[in-house]
């Protein structure tokens, strides 16, 4: 032991009766070489207690009468005194009981006086000196460990294999809820407190461990507190092994991990969860499709279905409404949703402390039937026992009548429906993308027939799909090959007789179709947005195309140019500016363009359009509400908008030789307009007596077949040419 002094001197404290033994130990110490050694005495357990503090000793040799329980009721009182301080025992007794009394008390060694040598001696007083210090060493490590595992959170258990004797430490007793005096040292303590469904799991880790095939045991796991509740459990320990490789005792540690637990299942929740409306999100709905698809196709069983369904015309409410009730009424039309289907999906319902049910226990990915919102205004329903067409048609019948009752939001009672698209399971469907896809086609079927209905898909659907899709990539590319045309039809001044001017109608120079004529893509072109592109294409094409004209074939009034533009094209913010870069690089006069609107388009979005119109109208272009009469507003509103013409829809021109009264309804567009200084183009032409009626009304134009249909530019041309007059 190293001593204060710096030198490795040993300073022993004999213990004896009468101080006759201290020579001769000395003696027999000093006759070994090399062994340095300070020996005092003290006559009396009294007076060597009493010497203990004067001096730092490395070991006590106690040597007191044995035979009368002296010497081991001193060697008790030596140990509670000095805990710390190595302690032989020297006595003339042989034993072998009282020197496991004396061990088993405190003494490192004992040792019989007519038995003792110099050598024996002095190797006795290395080793108890020696042995104190492993002892010390490894005491300060266990409190180290005891301490950095308290700090830790962490319980320590310590399992002798050997004599299937477990030590828990108080930490590990309190994470269940117990004092160390409640829990026995059997294994049965900690087992027997493991979930039944985590038992077989946690034994299964133990053996690979103990069997030498993991590095090391760890497993989370249930484990029953007092209170009855089950707490997450992270357990991790380490066996030691014989030469052999058998193990003989195995340590670790425990720590309560169930606030981590809970956090990583609201994680979980919230990521397979749409926020707004608490249903599961399309991660969620694709994986509960994809094994309900996997199993069908292993067991042959197909009996589910895939309902897509998409609001209608959600749009209008979250312009009109605003954002704020759109989410509500999303938020609403979950619930209702929901309320259709059985059983509901209880994972969705989860929430606070009922997400400690799900610890490890909630199947994410089971066939439940399942309401998710996809995005947006977009819902999906999973259903599982489908044996028939009507199993899914009657829940679809359900949802579209859930969905006609109004919904109360805020002050504002609104109403909403839905279209719908119905897949069947089939062999057919490896993939959920497929048949997602497939009921998506079906719904949008179900939105060109009426909306708010259900259509069930088929093949020829698919193929209807594909179509599209291919014009959908054709259209694509159309703009960079410069694949559109624009077909002229003249518009005609009923005062005069002569070409007043065009309205310039799209047309697509398609590679393999041929010529195809708005009705075969503009629809299109609005669902994919390809429409603001091809309405810019237009008007700048048209303006560069008129101003051409009128430079080569100058006429008063100059010709004019009407282009329709789309809601789509009047939405974006650089519009304004766009039009008058044109008119810019074109030179055209503003007052020679026309741009026509629909007033669906106009009353879709009032306040933001009705800016646009202003800021256009003060560029001088002129505005037409196209096709009046065929939407929901009404002559009263007009003057609310910076408008210059109105467009008479061709059906109220068609009927006007009857007697549905469709010249009185032509009669009183025309006077009206005419009261609010609006001129009047009169659509549909197509006979004389229709030409007649109109110029009878003193409407400015006309626009039909009976003057022309619409042209190619360089008929166009050659009827600007011409001159014509139709008197």
């Amino acid at each position: 032991m190293d001593r204060d002094d710096g030198s490795n001197r040993l300073h022993l404290l004999v213990i004896e009766d009468t101080g006759a033994q201290t020579n001769s130990l000395r003696e027999l110490l000093q006759s070994q070489d090399g062994f340095l050694i300070d020996v005092c005495s003290a006559s009396g357990l009294q007076n060597g207690l009493s010497e203990l503090p004067a001096a730092s000793y490395d070991v006590v040799l106690l040597d007191l009468p044995f035979a009368d329980g002296t010497e081991l009721s001193a060697l008790k009182t030596m140990r509670s005194y000095a805990p710390d301080l190595p302690v032989i025992v020297l006595t003339s007794s042989g034993d072998d009981l009282a020197a496991l009394q004396a061990l088993r008390n405190g003494a490192q060694d004992f040792l019989i006086r007519d038995e003792l040598t110099s050598r024996g001696l002095a190797r006795s007083l290395r080793y108890a000196v020696e042995r104190h210090k492993i002892v010390d060493a490894l005491r300060m490590s266990n409190e180290r460990h005891e301490l950095a595992a308290a700090a830790a959170n962490s319980g320590l258990w310590d399992w002798n294999l050997e004599t299937d004797e477990v030590y828990y430490s108080p930490r590990w007793c309190q994470m269940i809820g117990y004092e160390p005096q409640d829990i026995a040292n059997t294994p049965r303590e900690w087992f027997d407190r493991i979930h039944p469904d985590d038992q077989g799991t946690v034994q299964q880790a133990l053996e690979a461990h103990l069997k030498g095939g993991t590095t090391h045991f760890e497993k989370e796991y249930r484990m029953q507190h007092r209170n009855g509740n089950y707490r997450w459990m992270l357990s991790r320990g380490t066996a030691l092994r014989t030469n052999s490789g058998t193990p003989y005792r195995i340590a670790g540690s425990q720590i309560d991990v169930t606030e981590r637990k809970l956090t990583e299942a609201q994680l979980l929740h919230g990521a397979l969860h749409d926020a707004l409306t608490g249903l599961p999100n399309r991660t969620l709905f694709l994986e509960r499709l994809e094994q309900s698809i996997n199993e069908a196709n292993r067991n042959g069983k197909h009996d589910f279905a895939v309902l897509f369904l998409d609001l209608d015309r959600f749009k209008t409410i979250n312009d009109s409404l605003g954002h704020m009730i759109g989410d509500q009424l999303l938020a609403a039309i979950a619930k209702r949703l929901e309320g259709c289907i059985a059983p509901l999906d209880t994972v969705a319902q989860l929430s606070g402390n009922k997400l400690s049910g799900l610890l490890h226990n909630v199947q994410y990915f089971a066939p439940l039937d399942t309401v998710a919102r996809l995005g947006g205004d977009e819902f999906a329903i999973l259903l599982h026992n489908v044996r028939t067409v009507s199993d899914a048609t009657v829940v679809a019948d359900r949802i579209l009548k859930a969905l006609e009752e109004p919904f109360k939001i805020q002050e504002h009672e609104v109403f909403s429906s839905a279209s719908m698209g119905i897949a069947f399971s089939s062999p057919a469907y490896t993939r959920t993308d497929e048949m997602l896809r497939d009921a998506d086609t079906a719904m949008y079927r179900a939105k060109a027939l009426g909306r708010s209905r259900y259509e069930i898909f088929d093949t020829a659907m698919h193929a209807r799909a594909m179509a599209i899709w291919r014009l959908e990539t054709d259209l694509r590319r159309a703009l960079e090959r410069r694949e559109f045309r624009i077909h002229y039809q003249p518009i005609v001044s009923l005062h005069t007789g002569k070409l007043a001017g065009f309205e310039a109608l799209v047309r697509w120079q398609h590679p393999e179709r041929g010529l195809l004529y708005p009705s075969d893509f503009l629809d299109l072109a609005e669902e994919t947005g390809l429409i603001a592109s091809i309405d810019r294409w237009t008007i700048w094409a048209g303006a560069l195309q008129l101003r051409l004209w009128q430079t080569l074939h100058p006429q008063h009034p100059p010709l004019f140019l009407n282009v329709n533009l789309s809601g789509a094209i009047l939405s974006q913010p650089d519009i304004v500016d766009y039009i008058s870069t044109v008119l810019d690089e074109s030179e055209l006069d503003p007052t020679a363009l026309k741009l026509e609107i629909t007033e669906n388009v106009v009353m879709e979005n009032v306040i933001n359009i009705a800016r646009t119109l202003a800021d256009l109208r003060a560029l001088k272009v002129q505005l037409c509400i196209d096709d009046f009469g065929t939407g929901y507003s009404s002559l009263s509103s007009l003057h609310y908008y910076p408008i210059d013409t109105l467009k008479i829809d061709k059906s109220f021109v068609k009927g006007m030789t009857s007697n549905n009264g469709n010249s009185e309804i032509v009669r009183t567009i025309v006077t009206l307009a005419h009261d609010l200084k609006l001129n009047v183009i009169a659509e549909g032409v197509e006979t004389p007596t229709q030409l007649s009626l109109l110029r009878n009304l003193h409407c400015e134009f006309g626009q039909g077949s009976f003057f022309s249909h619409a042209i190619d530019q360089r008929s166009t041309r050659s009827l600007i040419i011409a001159n014509p007059s139709w008197n």
